[in-house]
């Protein structure tokens, strides 16, 4: 069985390339496989409601290696399948290369301990936990400034474009820092204003020393 539940392994898939879908997760041909058993459909099918909450609770890099997994375990749910039809019709010779084949994917698994993390839930702040902070020690008009950042974030998780999402919300972090500190926000083109400036100035001294 595949280790989506934690009972098993990972997978290259015989059939080749496969697309993804909007969501960042590889679209899933275990599930209309018809040597796949329901209880390896049903692991795969979990672990994408775990990949659905990490992306929800702003976890992009966990989610990440989650979209990973599931790939790895759909693949090893087709393969483990075609391996045990290959051994019952006598065909060893195919059967022990299948073998192979699988237990190079269930070594690209992630272990229990990490699947278990995954449910678990995070100390780690999300944005909505920093928007209320921001809005309970900066009030409502600063907080807006803040709130302005979540679309873009939004945006490219629901496009399954985690990197992204993850640039963004570590912007957005640092944002938030800066903002509790209490310390003005300074524009990144302002700040390479002032390196210019200063660097021009840096130039004019020792031009005239």
């Amino acid at each position: 069985a595949p280790r989506g539940d934690g009972r098993g392994g990972g997978g290259t898939s015989a059939s080749g390339k496969r697309g993804r879908s909007t969501s960042g997760l590889a679209l899933d041909a275990s599930s209309t496989h018809p040597l796949v058993q329901d209880k390896d459909k049903e692991a795969v099918a979990e672990l994408q409601e775990v990949y659905r909450a990490l992306v929800s609770s702003d976890r992009f890099q966990e989610a990440r290696l989650c979209a990973a997994h599931i790939e790895v375990v759909q693949k090893e749910s087709i393969e483990a399948a075609e391996y045990e039809q290959l051994k019952s019709t006598g065909q060893f010779s195919e059967a022990l290369q299948k073998k192979e084949k699988l237990d190079r994917l269930r070594a690209r698994a992630q272990p229990q301990r990490v699947l278990q993390s995954w449910r678990e839930p995070s100390a780690a702040a999300s944005f909505e936990s920093m928007r209320r902070d921001i809005e309970k020690s900066c009030g409502r008009q600063q907080v807006q400034k803040f709130v302005s950042l979540a679309s873009g974030i939004r945006a490219a998780a629901s496009a399954g474009k985690l990197e992204e999402a993850q640039k963004l919300f570590d912007q957005a972090k640092t944002k938030y820092t800066i903002m509790m500190a209490g310390e003005p926000l300074v524009r990144e083109e302002v700040v390479q204003r002032w390196r210019e400036v200063l660097g021009a100035c840096a130039e004019t001294v020792r031009v005239c020393a």
